[in-house]
């Protein structure tokens, strides 16, 4: 009997399958939710400012452009890849003044002709240049030729004025001032891979034209044009190592 009472005490009753159990509800606080719905409209403005930059950086690189400033159109092409068409150099089979004295050199067209000190001037070395059949306009007249390029040793070869002036800044200045200038519309220029200056005949100026003045090793150069030609000719000029 006692063995019969332990195992009925030893018995662990067992709920009835029949009676539901009791569930906690799981409730989200209104700060969760609230970081929720940032975290969400952080990603969609993310994705939509990516795109934005994808489809802009396409557009960009729809359009390549030369070196000669040409356009090259593309399509999902780098613009380092392409290939642009060749640019023909109209200077290429020109003639070629080389001056190993003076350091210079240039190229000048086939039809033109090129005078050495053909007439008076001041400078150091003058060279003259001409569309072929033009020289003879010049006999027994002041005609300017179509370009002079004078080369000055020193600056007090260029002070015709007698301004005693201390170097080309000090000439472009005191000759683009004054009641009768000399230049006028001075302006800064690039020659040869130096700095110098560009210029326009002042209104008493005997055949108008442009100047251009460029220092280099303690020469100064002066190129004097009446042609249309100028920029292109002017473009070749370089200096050479002496």
């Amino acid at each position: 009997n006692n063995q019969e009472q332990f195992e009925q005490e030893q018995e662990i009753p067992t709920p009835s399958p029949n009676v539901p159990v009791a569930e906690t509800p799981i409730t989200k606080s209104p700060s969760s939710n609230k970081l929720t719905i940032l975290l969400i409209s952080v990603l969609v403005l993310l994705l939509g400012v990516g795109g934005y930059f994808f489809f802009l950086q396409k557009e960009i690189s729809s359009v390549c452009v030369c070196p000669d400033g040409s356009t090259v159109d593309i399509e999902g092409t780098d613009c380092e890849l392409i290939e642009c068409p060749g640019v023909q150099d109209e200077t290429a089979n020109w003639q070629t003044y080389r001056n190993e004295e003076y350091g210079f050199e240039f190229r000048y067209p086939q039809d033109w002709e090129l005078f050495i000190n053909a007439h008076g001037s001041g400078a150091s070395l003058l060279v003259s240049l001409d569309p072929e059949g033009l020289a003879d306009s010049h006999v027994d007249t002041d005609l300017p030729y179509s370009l002079d390029i004078n080369v000055y040793t020193n600056i007090s070869q260029l002070d015709y004025k007698n301004f005693n002036v201390s170097g080309l800044t000090d000439f472009i200045q005191q000759y683009s001032s004054g009641n009768d200038p000399k230049l006028v519309d001075v302006s800064l220029v690039s020659i040869g891979g130096k700095d110098g200056y560009k210029a326009g005949a002042g209104p008493n100026v005997f055949g108008g034209g442009s100047s251009y003045y460029v220092e280099n090793l303690n020469m100064i150069y002066e190129f004097e044009f009446f042609s249309g030609e100028s920029n292109q000719i002017l473009s070749t000029f370089k200096f050479i190592e002496q």
